[in-house]
């Protein structure tokens, strides 16, 4: 009986690991729906060209480009942060679903059901909804000059 929460957090660490590990790294992860389907989490990579897009445009010297250039960077820091908070609030409800709550009556998906509506799961669909929007905004905006 002493060993459950021993296992529990242990879990838990390995859980939130994982997530750093693919928000930081671009880890790959395997699920299994059917057939094996891979998907990679790029976050890490999306950091690494965040980064990379900023020190590039802080070299574009000129009066008439200082607006533009502080205009994609305040865009890309916004990206970052709002697909942070996206990758948060799905990795919080995934420890919650396959973790802590794994044993409920129903099982996983039960759970989901009933608390899908949280106010974080929320706000990570939100963000996620908004980071779409501001991309195909950039999108619009740059083809409409041409």
């Amino acid at each position: 009986m002493s060993s459950i929460p021993i296992a529990l957090s242990f879990e838990r660490s390995l859980y939130i690991g994982n997530a750093l590990g693919y928000i930081l790294y671009g880890i790959s992860i395997r699920l299994h729906v059917g057939a094996s389907v891979f998907i990679n989490h790029l976050l890490g990579l999306q950091l690494y060209m965040a980064w990379h897009s900023i020190i590039l445009l802080k070299e574009i010297r000129g009066p008439t480009h200082r607006r533009i250039r502080n205009g994609y960077i305040s865009y890309t820091i916004s990206m970052v942060i709002l697909m942070a908070f996206a990758l948060a609030a799905n990795a919080l409800m995934g420890q919650l679903m396959w973790i802590e709550h794994r044993n409920d009556p129903g099982g996983p998906m039960q759970y989901y059901t009933e608390k899908s509506t949280v106010w974080f799961n929320v706000l990570g669909s939100v963000t996620d909804i908004f980071a779409d929007f501001m991309s195909n905004a950039l999108l619009v905006r740059y083809s409409s000059r041409e």
